[in-house]
């Protein structure tokens, strides 16, 4: 066994399979050679890989890479399951779920769920649904694999998945010693087929003992999902986790999220925008959530899901902060770059108002909240579109503005506005060398779009002057040494980190 790999899963009733479709489909299927992430593996391993590629079993994840260590979700898990045992696979299109087919980019999977759910071994979850994007747990293996055995675990015992695990441990179908709420990767599905192979007349036997000595009473066709799944947080450890009960009702929000190092701007914990630059690339994130739940990815703008299985994907979320898997995964749309380029999302973005990226955020209640990630390039620098000083009117031209102010004149208050939200700042004033001999004059300020924000030139000015009501024309020519005029500098500067200067002429009387 490849140290590399937990012994997690067991892939059985395969191997006539696997041989035989191995020699029908080697000229056409990809082999263990065409991923990278396989490469160090030793060579029985990747016969194993070799021989689950050439049946048709597993595929790639539209990249580069096999995805050993991505989670294998339900709806990839169903394909796996009708496909080792053969299930009647008839092509339909119409799915008796609602989050499976139509807009939410799974289509694919239709005829794979529709056979496993016939044949009993994978069920729905109690609203309805599928939850295709849901990672598999050890437990709900398991259950699914004991019954393509012919078995009928008993699932109403606390907790339910415990006489499944019980069978599939005395059975060899898995080893003892596993969290049944440990998720499985795709490495583990894989590496430990031929392990079931070598011993599957053991295993029928013993699971026919069993059966035999101990008749397991149907639930009445509830799956696993009907009971009380335990979460699981994202980096697949073992520690506990409480368990949803019924009066949980509250959907999960995100309460955070970074890509760059730079915070996504949030809506109702459901909805997040950031604008990057078109020249950048995108190679990271976090994620913050109000509660452990899991992230499922359904749309991406502009892309068929099926072209980019990596991008189909599900994440187990703790609550707080966590890696944000997608931003990575996203690398697999630009095979020419380190990341993903955010030209390359522009490209694919229909309506040129930001990439739109769709999931569903659920809870281990079942609650579940749909979310969105906009992605925009934004090259355009911002705008000064407007300006007053002590009540009048500043005239703009060209993000140069001018105003006239008496001899007798203070500067106490002003407004700027910006056509887009930006963070205003003072770079220099004419006859001044150094700012930060001043601190008073060193100002910023954060603008929202169209919206008139005040200058308090009196806070902002009068540290220079002794009277603290504001800076007189007086005090100002004494400051600068300049009589007639004087310039300030600025700069503002937008969320995707365009810069524009702006200055601001002031004629003295």
């Amino acid at each position: 066994m490849n140290k590399k790999y937990k012994k997690l899963l067991l892939i059985p009733l395969g191997a006539s399979l696997l041989m035989t479709s191995a020699v029908a489909n080697a000229a056409t299927t990809k082999t263990s050679a065409d991923f990278s992430d396989l490469a160090s593996l030793d060579a029985a391993t990747k016969a194993k890989f070799d021989a689950l590629l050439a049946a048709g079993i597993f595929e790639g994840n539209g990249t580069a890479t096999f995805g050993l260590k991505e989670e294998m979700n339900r709806a990839q898990f169903a394909k796996v399951a009708a496909l080792i045992f053969g299930l009647k696979v008839n092509g339909t299109q119409t799915s008796s779920f609602s989050d499976v087919g139509g807009d939410n980019g799974n289509g694919w999977a239709i005829p794979y769920i529709e056979a496993a759910k016939k044949a009993g071994i994978i069920n729905g979850r109690p609203d309805g649904s599928f939850d295709p994007g849901a990672p598999v747990t050890i437990a709900e293996f398991a259950t699914a694999m004991l019954r393509g055995l012919g078995a009928k675990p008993d699932l109403s015992g606390k907790p339910w998945y415990a006489d499944a695990v019980k069978q599939a441990v005395d059975s060899k179908l898995i080893p003892a010693g596993l969290d049944p709420k440990q998720q499985a990767t795709r490495g583990d599905f894989v590496n430990t087929s031929s392990d079931f192979i070598k011993n599957k007349d053991e295993i029928k036997k013993k699971l026919d003992e069993l059966l035999n000595n101990n008749n397991g009473e149907d639930n009445g066709g509830k799956d696993d999902e009907t009971k009380e799944p335990e979460g699981n947080n994202n980096n697949n450890t073992t520690t506990p986790t409480i368990p949803s009960t019924p009066s949980d009702t509250t959907a999960p929000t995100i309460t955070g999220a970074t890509i760059e190092g730079r915070s996504v701007t949030l809506t109702g914990g459901t909805s997040g925008t950031i604008s990057f630059q078109s020249d950048k690339f995108l190679t990271q994130g976090t994620i913050s959530v109000s509660e452990a739940s899991t992230l499922t990815v359904t749309a991406v703008e502009g892309v068929t899901l099926t072209d980019y299985a990596s991008l189909s994907t599900s994440q187990s979320l703790s609550a707080g902060s966590n890696s944000l898997n997608l931003i990575t995964l996203l690398g697999s749309l630009d095979a020419n770059s380190n990341g993903v380029g955010v030209a390359k999302l522009a490209q694919l973005d229909s309506d040129h108002n930001g990439l739109v990226i769709s999931g569903t955020l659920r809870d281990n209640a079942g609650n579940s909240s749909n979310v969105t990630l906009t992605i925009k390039a934004d090259d355009t620098k911002p705008n000064l579109t407007a300006a007053t000083i002590n009540g009048s009117a500043v005239t703009i031209n060209n993000n140069t503005g001018s105003f006239a102010l008496a001899a007798d004149a203070y500067l106490k208050t002003g407004t700027i506005t910006a056509d887009e939200n930006a963070a205003f700042k003072v770079t220099g004033i004419e006859g001044i060398g150094d700012l930060t001999a001043y601190p008073a004059l060193t100002y910023s300020k954060d603008l929202k779009a169209g919206t008139a924000e005040s200058l308090d030139l009196a806070e902002f000015l009068g540290g220079a002057d002794a009277q603290a009501n504001g800076l007189s024309v007086s005090q100002l020519k004494v400051l600068t040494g300049q009589t007639n005029s004087v310039v300030l500098t600025g700069t503002l500067t937008d969320e995707a980190g365009n810069v524009r200067e702006v200055s601001l002429t002031l004629t003295l009387g």
